[in-house]
């Protein structure tokens, strides 16, 4: 898998926050399903704030629906709110 660089990544932050900008970016060890890394962004007028950006290309040949799948999961266990078993918010 090759490495997204900082300028597909801050096309990734324009894609979903418009006004945003990345700030900074960092690779996040682990990840068997995807590649992982944390954006720092920062939008005017609105604190800077750190996501995790997945990356899925093995499983996408086989299983096409594998992103759509976990995103619908992350939003049914976020909507939980629970605190035994935090959830981040799916953006």
């Amino acid at each position: 898998m090759q490495w997204p660089d900082k300028a597909d990544l801050d096309r990734v932050v324009r894609a979903f926050q418009p006004d945003a900008r990345l700030q900074s970016h960092w690779p996040l060890p682990g990840g068997v399903s995807a590649q992982m890394v944390a954006l720092e962004i920062a939008a005017p007028g609105v604190r800077r704030r750190t996501v995790v950006f997945r990356r899925h290309e093995r499983d996408l040949g086989c299983k096409p629906a594998v992103v759509s799948n976990e995103f619908r999961l992350l939003e049914y266990l976020y909507a939980l709110n629970s605190v035994e078993f935090p959830v981040p918010e799916p953006l």
